[in-house]
């Protein structure tokens, strides 16, 4: 993914971590520039999606994405699935193929709303 596409689109844009129903381990990020935005719709068409592949899924919640600079933050939270794991969005990220082979700073605060801060909290460690 290119470097403007994702400057112009990747605010606020909501995602969902998903995991196999059968192993209980979460496999992805699900997120794109061309689902609806809203966290049960997204998780719609992540079930059509792997569905057709056999796969049962789940949902571990969901939040928000924005890009400042050379940080990916992954923030707040959805209100119809709670909370995620920040450790499991961290080691997920950087498996999505926007993300891939790029040297992004990925941070992570669930239930966060201000990505500033969280920001600067990580710059100040």
């Amino acid at each position: 993914m290119d470097e403007n596409t994702l400057n112009t689109f990747l605010r606020d844009l909501k995602f969902v971590v998903l995991s196999n129903v059968k192993t209980g381990k979460a496999f992805e990020v699900f997120f794109d520039f061309n689902l609806p935005n809203m966290h049960d719709e997204i998780f719609a068409v992540a079930k059509k999606k792997y569905l057709k592949k056999g796969i049962h899924i789940s949902i571990q919640g969901g939040g928000r994405i924005t890009k400042r600079n050379e940080y990916i933050v992954f923030h707040g939270r959805s209100s119809k699935y709670g909370r995620y794991e920040d450790e499991t969005v961290l080691s997920l990220a950087p498996l999505h193929p926007f993300f891939e082979n790029k040297k992004y700073i990925f941070l992570s605060k669930s239930g966060e709303d201000d990505v500033e801060k969280i920001i600067e909290r990580n710059i100040n460690l």
